[in-house]
Protein backbone atom coordinates (compact mmCIF):
# COMPACT_ATOMS: atom_id res chain seq x y z
CA UNK A 1 0.00 0.00 0.00
CA UNK A 2 0.82 3.43 -0.84
CA UNK A 3 1.30 6.06 1.53
CA UNK A 4 2.54 9.46 1.39
CA UNK A 5 4.00 10.70 4.04
CA UNK A 6 4.44 14.13 3.29
CA UNK A 7 0.41 14.90 3.31
CA UNK A 8 -0.33 15.77 6.06
CA UNK A 9 2.12 18.84 6.06
CA UNK A 10 1.15 19.48 2.60
CA UNK A 11 -2.46 19.93 3.48
CA UNK A 12 -1.64 22.68 6.14
CA UNK A 13 -0.33 24.31 3.27
CA UNK A 14 -2.37 23.71 0.21
CA UNK A 15 -5.45 21.72 1.17
CA UNK A 16 -6.22 21.57 -3.02
CA UNK A 17 -2.90 20.33 -3.56
CA UNK A 18 -3.13 17.62 -0.27
CA UNK A 19 -6.67 16.55 -1.83
CA UNK A 20 -5.57 15.78 -5.43
CA UNK A 21 -2.58 13.43 -3.90
CA UNK A 22 -4.77 12.18 -2.16
CA UNK A 23 -6.93 10.93 -4.53
CA UNK A 24 -3.84 9.50 -7.04
CA UNK A 25 -2.60 7.95 -3.76
CA UNK A 26 -6.36 6.13 -3.40
CA UNK A 27 -6.44 5.35 -7.39
CA UNK A 28 -3.32 3.67 -7.07
CA UNK A 29 -4.07 1.88 -4.20
CA UNK A 30 -7.00 0.71 -5.34
CA UNK A 31 -5.61 -0.42 -8.71
CA UNK A 32 -2.55 -2.36 -7.06
CA UNK A 33 -5.45 -4.62 -5.39
CA UNK A 34 -7.16 -5.20 -7.95
CA UNK A 35 -3.94 -6.06 -10.62
CA UNK A 36 -2.52 -8.07 -7.34
CA UNK A 37 0.58 -5.73 -6.69
CA UNK A 38 2.58 -3.80 -4.26
CA UNK A 39 2.17 -0.09 -5.15
CA UNK A 40 4.37 1.01 -2.58
CA UNK A 41 7.71 1.55 -3.01
CA UNK A 42 10.49 -1.20 -3.12
CA UNK A 43 13.05 -1.04 -0.70
CA UNK A 44 16.36 0.42 -1.80
CA UNK A 45 19.02 -2.48 -1.14
CA UNK A 46 21.54 -4.35 -2.90
CA UNK A 47 19.15 -6.79 -3.43
CA UNK A 48 16.83 -6.66 -6.60
CA UNK A 49 13.29 -7.91 -5.43
CA UNK A 50 11.14 -8.82 -8.20
CA UNK A 51 7.83 -7.11 -8.17
CA UNK A 52 5.88 -8.87 -11.22
CA UNK A 53 5.47 -12.18 -12.00
CA UNK A 54 7.19 -13.83 -14.48
CA UNK A 55 5.68 -14.20 -18.36
CA UNK A 56 5.12 -17.70 -19.45
CA UNK A 57 8.36 -19.49 -21.34
CA UNK A 58 9.42 -18.41 -24.93
CA UNK A 59 6.77 -20.91 -27.57
CA UNK A 60 9.80 -22.27 -28.82
CA UNK A 61 12.94 -22.55 -29.29
CA UNK A 62 15.21 -23.38 -33.13
CA UNK A 63 18.61 -23.49 -33.74
CA UNK A 64 20.98 -24.61 -36.22
CA UNK A 65 24.51 -24.56 -37.71
CA UNK A 66 26.52 -24.39 -40.52
CA UNK A 67 30.13 -25.23 -40.38
CA UNK A 68 32.94 -22.22 -40.77
CA UNK A 69 36.34 -23.06 -40.98
CA UNK A 70 37.14 -24.74 -37.03
CA UNK A 71 34.10 -24.01 -35.97
CA UNK A 72 30.29 -23.56 -36.26
CA UNK A 73 27.99 -20.74 -36.82
CA UNK A 74 24.66 -20.97 -35.11
CA UNK A 75 21.89 -19.37 -35.31
CA UNK A 76 18.89 -19.75 -32.49
CA UNK A 77 15.58 -18.14 -32.88
CA UNK A 78 13.49 -18.26 -29.97
CA UNK A 79 9.64 -17.94 -30.01
CA UNK A 80 7.98 -15.36 -28.32
CA UNK A 81 6.13 -16.01 -25.04
CA UNK A 82 2.75 -16.38 -25.50
CA UNK A 83 1.85 -13.15 -22.95
CA UNK A 84 5.10 -11.12 -24.66
CA UNK A 85 5.27 -7.26 -25.56
CA UNK A 86 7.59 -5.03 -26.60
CA UNK A 87 9.31 -5.28 -23.57
CA UNK A 88 10.15 -8.48 -22.87
CA UNK A 89 13.53 -9.52 -22.56
CA UNK A 90 15.36 -12.88 -23.45
CA UNK A 91 18.24 -14.93 -22.56
CA UNK A 92 19.66 -17.89 -23.91
CA UNK A 93 22.50 -20.48 -22.91
CA UNK A 94 24.18 -23.56 -24.47
CA UNK A 95 26.35 -25.90 -22.99
CA UNK A 96 28.31 -28.99 -24.30
CA UNK A 97 25.94 -31.34 -21.77
CA UNK A 98 22.38 -32.10 -22.17
CA UNK A 99 22.46 -31.34 -18.38
CA UNK A 100 23.41 -27.82 -18.48
CA UNK A 101 26.01 -28.43 -15.53
CA UNK A 102 28.53 -26.60 -17.57
CA UNK A 103 26.18 -23.64 -19.54
CA UNK A 104 27.51 -20.35 -21.27
CA UNK A 105 23.94 -17.55 -20.52
CA UNK A 106 23.44 -14.88 -23.20
CA UNK A 107 21.30 -11.91 -22.07
CA UNK A 108 19.83 -10.99 -25.63
CA UNK A 109 17.60 -8.21 -24.45
CA UNK A 110 14.60 -7.93 -26.54
CA UNK A 111 16.08 -9.68 -29.60
CA UNK A 112 14.61 -13.54 -30.02
CA UNK A 113 17.95 -14.38 -31.99
CA UNK A 114 21.31 -14.73 -31.60
CA UNK A 115 24.08 -16.02 -34.29
CA UNK A 116 27.07 -17.08 -33.04
CA UNK A 117 30.77 -18.52 -33.89
CA UNK A 118 31.68 -21.97 -31.75
CA UNK A 119 33.59 -24.61 -31.92
CA UNK A 120 32.83 -27.92 -33.19
CA UNK A 121 31.73 -30.00 -30.39
CA UNK A 122 28.26 -30.57 -30.05
CA UNK A 123 25.80 -28.00 -28.05
CA UNK A 124 22.94 -28.43 -26.33
CA UNK A 125 20.20 -24.98 -26.10
CA UNK A 126 17.80 -23.37 -23.94
CA UNK A 127 15.98 -20.21 -23.65
CA UNK A 128 13.72 -17.98 -21.25
CA UNK A 129 12.20 -15.10 -20.66
CA UNK A 130 11.41 -12.15 -18.21
CA UNK A 131 9.84 -8.68 -17.84
CA UNK A 132 12.06 -5.81 -16.66
CA UNK A 133 11.12 -6.01 -13.27
CA UNK A 134 10.13 -10.37 -12.93
CA UNK A 135 11.82 -12.99 -12.20
CA UNK A 136 12.81 -15.49 -15.57
CA UNK A 137 10.09 -17.81 -17.00
CA UNK A 138 10.79 -21.51 -16.77
CA UNK A 139 13.23 -22.90 -19.46
CA UNK A 140 12.50 -23.46 -23.30
CA UNK A 141 14.09 -26.75 -24.41
CA UNK A 142 15.58 -26.85 -28.15
CA UNK A 143 14.31 -30.61 -27.91
CA UNK A 144 12.63 -30.93 -24.78
CA UNK A 145 13.93 -30.94 -20.88
CA UNK A 146 13.43 -34.95 -20.80
CA UNK A 147 15.80 -35.14 -24.37
CA UNK A 148 17.14 -31.85 -25.43
CA UNK A 149 18.39 -32.01 -28.95
CA UNK A 150 22.31 -31.32 -29.41
CA UNK A 151 23.27 -29.51 -32.54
Amino acid sequence: MLTLPQLTAIRQEDPFLAEALSSVQDALNNLSDKLGLDSSPAPQSAAVQQNFPAPRPPSSLFVIAQPAGTGKIYCAVIGPSPDADNSIQYSIEYSPEEVFETSTPLLLGIQGFATLLLGNGMAYWRARARFPESAWSPYTYFGTQANPAGV
